[in-house]
């Protein structure tokens, strides 16, 4: 029921993930509105899909701690409740981000000697082998702290490991210099115990200006400046692909060759490519879809959480939270 289409976007975005994942089953949590998507949407009777009624739902712009407070009934909670029980492997969600957030830690809780789970997701790389980057935090925490930091360069190995079948991932963490002298008191503090941590090969720093560029298989930030950067970066390739689209007709036909080029080089940055941000460090999988997602994007946040489940990412997690790293 979330994001800013509602189920005119994810219900036929579950029916691409089913053609394209025929294996799948999925729950749908809301209210009414779902049968009638299901029906448009030749869906209905599917016995892959099976409707779990919620009276409410969570509001993109509402407070999360009075959504918490006020979760009973709503579509978001119903979701993540089906985690819970171990009906559902995964929750994909395009709802209010904080909400999500705080529901998700409230149900499935926050696995041993985590205080803050991260929002991980890849992006596009021209610098590795592999031709994409695992960063986070990419918002569910504005404030973090030297241990957050060491903590998601451990959760970001995992899920570069497991994947993108990395073996020895090579983690930076992005600052406003490459010099081990600048940067917040945190960061440097974070850098110097990776430093000496031998389950994660930590190289140093890297500026914004690498950030689709650097030999980084994992990149590592607080929420709020991971959340800008990519943003920052999702909107000028929007803009850069639609600043050659001209205004005349004559400018149209001679932008054309250009246009097409550019898009070829442009697709790789899509952010429907990588929709999908996962919540790692709790003892469930939360997938966080973008609110602005289309069909083909939500449909690509319910893959990600299906290669989740499959990844077998979540024991390795809670076996490194479970054993302290030298």
């Amino acid at each position: 029921m979330g994001g800013d289409f509602g189920v005119s976007v994810s219900v036929p975005a579950v029916r691409r993930a089913l053609f394209l994942c025929p294996d799948l089953r999925i729950f749908l949590t809301g209210g009414s509105a779902i049968s009638d998507a299901l029906r448009k949407s030749r869906l209905s009777g599917d016995p892959r899909v099976t409707v779990v009624e919620a009276d409410s739902e969570i509001e993109s712009d509402s407070d999360p701690i009075d959504d918490l407070k006020n979760s009973a009934g709503t579509s978001m909670r119903a979701a993540v409740e089906l985690v819970k029980s171990g009906k559902a492997g995964a929750c994909v969600s395009g709802g209010n981000t904080g909400a999500l957030v705080a529901i998700s830690r409230y149900l499935l809780r926050t696995l041993s000697g985590v205080e803050h789970p991260a929002l991980v997701t890849c992006i596009p790389s021209l610098g590795n082998s592999s031709g994409r980057s695992v960063m986070l935090d990419l918002g569910a925490n504005l404030h973090s702290s030297e241990r957050d930091l060491v903590e998601y360069a451990r959760f970001g190995s995992l899920y570069a490991h497991h994947i993108l079948k990395i073996s020895e991932p090579n983690v930076k963490i992005l600052n406003v210099g490459t010099e081990f002298s600048k940067g917040r008191k945190e960061i440097r503090a974070a850098a110097e115990e990776l430093s000496s941590d031998s389950s994660v090969r930590f190289t140093g720093f890297m500026e914004g200006s690498e950030l689709f560029s650097s030999d980084a298989d994992v990149i590592v930030t607080d929420g709020f400046s991971g959340n800008i950067a990519l943003k920052t970066a999702e909107g000028f390739a929007r803009t850069l692909f639609k600043s050659h689209s001209g205004r005349s007709p004559i400018a149209k036909l001679m932008s054309l060759p250009l246009k097409w080029l550019l898009g070829r080089r442009l697709r790789i940055f899509s952010p429907d490519r990588y929709n999908g941000a996962a919540l790692l460090g709790l003892s469930g999988i939360v997938v966080k879809s973008h609110g602005a997602a289309g069909v083909e994007a939500f449909a690509n946040s319910i893959l990600a959480a299906r290669d989740l489940v499959r990844s077998g990412i979540m024991p390795a997690l809670i076996k490194s939270t479970a054993e302290p790293s030298n």
